[in-house]
């Protein structure tokens, strides 16, 4: 028996309303409409993986309290894993 993953909506790294704030894992990542997948992948990653979506960076938050909310915000400010800082910083050129 599988469990299929369930995808939240996409969300810009800045917005902040409606982001889980319990633990759980998050990708970060880039839209781009040449990367669009097959669908063939469907088993793997669940059938609402967004189709267009390039993920570079897979991170989670075990906390209760804050969690991913908390996580996404601090690379929205620029704090924390260097790599995702430098990542946000290219594409927002």
């Amino acid at each position: 028996m599988s469990t299929q993953l369930k995808w939240s909506p996409l969300r810009r790294l800045d917005e902040r309303l409606g982001i889980h704030k319990g633990p759980g894992i998050y990708l970060i990542g880039v839209m781009d409409p040449a990367l669009a997948n097959s669908g063939a992948d469907e088993d793997y990653y669940g059938k609402d993986y967004p189709k267009s979506f390039s993920a570079r960076y897979a991170g989670m938050s075990m906390s209760l309290k804050y969690g991913v909310a908390s996580r996404l915000r601090s690379h929205a400010l620029g704090k924390g894993n260097q790599q995702v800082r430098d990542a946000i910083t290219s594409v927002r050129l």
